[in-house]
């Protein structure tokens, strides 16, 4: 058993980032997933991108 976190948040469009390893279309939005395996992956980019989902989802 691996222990990983997988984060998916929705963004109108697809967002460039080596921290997402898959994009998928969802309607008019695009889910975006992340998968952690490690503390070290808490970046600042990974926040960023959290930010814009969560704003985004609050529209």
């Amino acid at each position: 058993m691996t222990k990983e976190l997988d984060l998916k948040f929705y963004y109108s469009k697809p967002l460039d980032s080596g921290l997402i390893f898959k994009i998928v279309p969802y309607g008019k939005q695009f889910g975006h997933h992340i998968r952690l395996t490690n503390g070290e992956q808490m970046t600042n980019e990974l926040i960023d991108l959290i930010r814009k989902g969560f704003k985004h989802g609050l529209k």
